[in-house]
């Protein structure tokens, strides 16, 4: 084998050797982070402003949104050939698991053990811990929006008025930056 072929041989097991790594670390397309910067900048102010459709908004947006970022995430895996039923199940389960948690813990504002402006308060701490984990078991940028959320668990406390639509803002923005940062990403690897 001469020096050409040797360099040809060695520039083609990099480049499967970078498909195989790129198809070990899933991302999830920068359309669902975007969806779900419009749906938190709508409905974490609507409490400051119409606290009163808070719970509608949520029971529609909360699961509709699930099931609109996993069809988005089956497109996705689709286009890009990465079909992996089990990666798309790791997703479905966590994020479903966390808006089971959140759809359990509302009969706790009805028999009194938490007040209904403390349940925001809670629902962005599951939300914050929910994204931590997600950071952590299944995309690393995850974890960026957890901080955001950490943050503006900390605004919800202390900080009298707006807070809500600070938090909101907060979130939004950190889902749309690292939106932007997936999409940056897979269109330079593209």
């Amino acid at each position: 084998m001469n020096s050409q072929e040797l360099n040809k041989a060695t520039d083609d097991l990099g480049y499967v050797r970078n498909l195989v790594e790129e198809s070990d670390s899933p991302h999830s397309p920068a359309t669902i982070y975007f969806l779900w910067a419009a749906i938190i900048l709508v409905g974490f102010p609507l409490q400051d402003f119409a606290p009163q459709v808070v719970p509608l908004f949520w029971t529609i947006a909360g699961p509709v949104g699930f099931l609109i970022s996993a069809a988005i995430g089956w497109r996705h895996s689709l286009k890009t050939g990465q079909m992996q039923r089990r990666t798309g199940l790791s997703y479905s389960y966590h994020f479903g698991a966390v808006l089971a948690a959140i759809f359990l813990a509302v009969p706790l504002i009805a028999d009194g053990s938490i007040t209904a402006p403390s349940f925001g308060k809670f629902v962005t701490l599951i939300l914050a811990l929910g994204y931590f984990l997600a950071g952590l078991h299944l995309e690393r940028p995850l974890g960026w929006v957890s901080l955001a959320m950490l943050i503006g668990y900390a605004v919800l406390l202390f900080v009298p008025t707006y807070s809500c639509t600070i938090t909101g803002i907060l979130v939004a923005v950190a889902m749309t930056v690292t939106g932007l940062g997936i999409g940056r990403h897979a269109t330079v690897k593209d």
